[in-house]
């Protein structure tokens, strides 16, 4: 029984945590790729993958070779990546529950 109990203590706090905390998310259209944010991680959060343009949507600055991505499961919510961003390309995003349960 503890094992499930666990298991649902485990899934709570993912659930909540991804619905009510606030995190970093990349606007791909204004990245470039630089890769400013990547050492400004001190958690090894952001990763560089190849940019598919059938698939990701073109910036409005040209296009880069690369695009960030963040693994939330890392990032301690630090926003260095967000002050260094060149572009402006790093916002934060604020859930719609966290909105609606702070009014």
């Amino acid at each position: 029984m503890s094992s499930n109990n666990t298991k649902l203590s485990g899934f709570v706090k993912s659930f909540m945590k991804w619905h009510l905390e606030q995190r970093p998310v990349v606007d791909i259209s204004k990245c470039t790729g630089c890769a400013e944010c990547k050492p400004a991680c001190s958690s090894g959060a952001i990763e560089f993958f190849a940019f598919i343009p059938q698939v990701d949507l073109p910036p409005k600055t040209g296009e880069p070779r690369f695009r960030p991505e963040i693994e939330y499961r890392k990032c301690n919510r630090c926003y260095r990546c967000q002050e260094l961003c060149p572009r402006n390309a790093i916002k934060t995003y604020k859930p719609r529950m966290m909105k609606i349960l702070r009014r």
